[in-house]
């Protein structure tokens, strides 16, 4: 190995050279990875920042949403229950009508039914002042023919054709 001189005229020797260098690359080696160590720490620390940020945002952002369907929840509600009052009012009304509607066909029934019996009382007391005038009577209906016209016109009363 074969010395060589510096500038100031110190011989070195090639070896002492050859270690300096690479002592100096793994200096250098090491601070750069020291320093690329921070670099990526400091990255993550403001990834993470970011990403709480975002999450909170998030997180109002869903709790605003939430906020509002419980509102339009109640809003419903609250239509709804008119809506159900509503109708209740509206069949009890209806119902009332109903009640009318059958009372007054009872009454239409029974007045029908008191005019038909007037009358056939007044044909009975007509056949009978025709069976003094030698007229025939009226047949009599057998009592299938009566099973046969017999009609309920009221749950009280049953009327009798024929």
């Amino acid at each position: 190995m074969a010395a060589s001189t510096g500038s100031v005229g110190v011989p070195l020797k090639k070896e002492a050279t050859e270690d300096v260098v690479p002592q100096f690359t793994a200096i250098s080696s090491q601070a750069s990875d020291t320093v690329h160590d921070e670099e990526l720490e400091v990255k993550r620390a403001m990834r993470a920042k970011r990403n709480r940020k975002i999450a909170a945002a998030s997180h109002e952002h869903k709790m605003q949403y939430i906020k509002e369907l419980e509102r339009r929840v109640d809003v419903v509600c609250q239509e709804n229950a008119k809506m159900q009052v509503s109708q209740f009012r509206l069949v009890r009304q209806r119902l009332e009508l109903e009640a009318k509607i059958l009372d007054k066909i009872k009454e239409l029934k029974r007045e029908e039914i008191h005019k038909l019996s007037c009358q056939l009382q007044n044909a009975k007391m007509r056949v009978g002042e025709d069976d003094e005038d030698d007229e025939p009577a009226l047949p009599r209906p057998s009592e299938k023919q009566k099973l046969k016209t017999t009609k309920w016109v009221d749950r009280d009363v049953l009327v009798k054709y024929g």
